[in-house]
């Protein structure tokens, strides 16, 4: 019921919308519409959140960071967690 619940807000003094009321307070939050199978990207550098999903359905996000460089060392071997142990 809760009209903010799981919304993603970007409140980053650089975004000129979020500061509309003073230039040195974040006092209108970026939320940008969230349909189903939506993707937003945007740099990471951006002072960002999620609202806490109160809901009842169960709601799936995917994050992660894409970086030009390659990432140094082997990959993880498939079935395996962040640390190479592997999945049950």
């Amino acid at each position: 019921m809760d009209p903010l619940s799981g919304k993603l807000a970007i409140v980053d003094p650089r975004v000129e919308v979020c500061c509309q009321t003073r230039k040195e307070a974040m006092t209108n939050p970026l939320m940008p519409r969230m349909g189903p199978g939506t993707m937003v990207i945007f740099p990471s550098v951006l002072v960002h959140s999620v609202n806490p999903y109160t809901g009842t359905r169960p709601r799936i996000t995917i994050a992660w960071n894409i970086d030009k460089d390659i990432i140094p060392g082997a990959a993880l071997p498939p079935g395996t967690d962040r640390y190479g142990t592997p999945l049950p």
